[in-house]
C-alpha cells in the first residue's frame, strides 16, 4: 500500500513538474509589421507568415487610413500599439520606402524620439524601395538608381525584374512570397552583401534592411 501511495505520489510530481515546465517554456516574440504599400510588401509578408507558419506575426497595412509616406506609416503604427488589440506585441516593425519620400527623415527622427522613451519600434527601410529586395532574389546588384523621364527610382527597378528574370513580375502579386522562396537563401546574402557595402561606403542606393526582417521572422517558425 505505501509503495503505491509513493508510486502515485512520484507520477504526481513528474506531472507538475512537465505542466511547470511547459508553462515556463519561453514564449515566441509577437511582431506587428506595419507596411507603406497596399500590395507587395503585405502580400509579401502575409504570405511569409501563412506558408512558415508564424502565429506570432501580424501585418497592418497603412493605406487609406493614415496615406503611405514613411511619417505616416510611423505614426499609424504608434497609433496601432498603443490601442488594447496591439498591446500584446513585443515589437513593432515599419517597413518604408526611401524612395524620393520628403517625410522620411521626419519618420526617422519620430522612430528614434520615441523607442528612447521604451517604445519597441524599429524601421525597415528600402532604397530605393522594396522591389530592390525583389530583385536580390535573382540578382545581385549596387550601381544607383535614379528617377528617370518620369519615372521613379522604383519604377526603374521593376523594369529591370521584368526585362532580366521575370517579365510576368507586378507588383502586389498575391503569391509573390511563394514566387521567390525557392530563391530565399541567395536574397538573404545578397541583402546583407549590399548593406555592408552601404555602411562602408555611405551610398545606400541601392541596399535594403528586409532582410533582417526576414531572418527574424523565420526565427519564428514553428518546430
Amino acid at each position: 500500500m505505501g509503495s503505491d501511495n509513493l508510486f502515485h505520489k512520484r507520477k504526481a510530481q513528474r506531472a507538475s513538474s512537465f505542466v511547470r515546465q511547459k508553462r515556463e517554456k519561453p514564449q515566441k516574440p509577437r511582431y506587428l509589421i506595419v507596411c507603406e504599400g497596399s500590395a507587395t510588401e503585405p502580400n509579401y509578408f502575409n504570405g511569409l507568415r501563412n506558408i512558415e507558419r508564424l502565429p506570432t506575426a501580424h501585418v497592418k497595412v497603412c493605406g487609406e487610413e493614415c496615406g503611405s509616406d514613411p511619417l505616416s506609416v510611423v505614426q499609424y503604427a504608434l497609433q496601432l500599439y498603443e490601442d488594447e488589440e496591439f498591446d500584446r506585441f513585443d515589437k513593432v516593425f515599419c517597413v518604408i520606402d526611401r524612395d524620393g519620400h520628403t517625410t522620411f527623415k521626419p519618420a526617422v527622427a519620430l522612430v528614434k524620439d520615441v523607442h528612447e522613451k521604451g517604445t519597441p519600434i524599429e524601421l525597415v527601410v528600402s532604397w530605393p524601395c522594396f522591389e530592390y529586395w525583389v530583385l536580390l532574389h535573382h540578382q545581385y546588384r549596387r550601381s544607383p538608381y535614379y528617377p528617370t523621364r518620369g519615372r521613379s527610382s522604383c519604377d526603374a527597378v521593376g523594369s529591370e525584374i521584368r526585362r532580366n528574370h521575370d517579365r510576368n513580375y507586378s507588383k502586389g502579386a498575391d503569391d509573390l512570397y511563394a514566387m521567390l522562396r525557392s530563391k530565399q537563401e541567395g536574397a538573404l546574402e545578397n541583402a546583407a552583401t549590399a548593406l555592408a557595402d552601404a555602411e562602408a561606403t555611405g551610398e545606400k542606393n541601392p541596399s535594403t534592411q528586409v532582410h533582417l526582417l526576414v531572418e527574424a521572422l523565420l526565427a519564428l517558425k514553428l518546430p
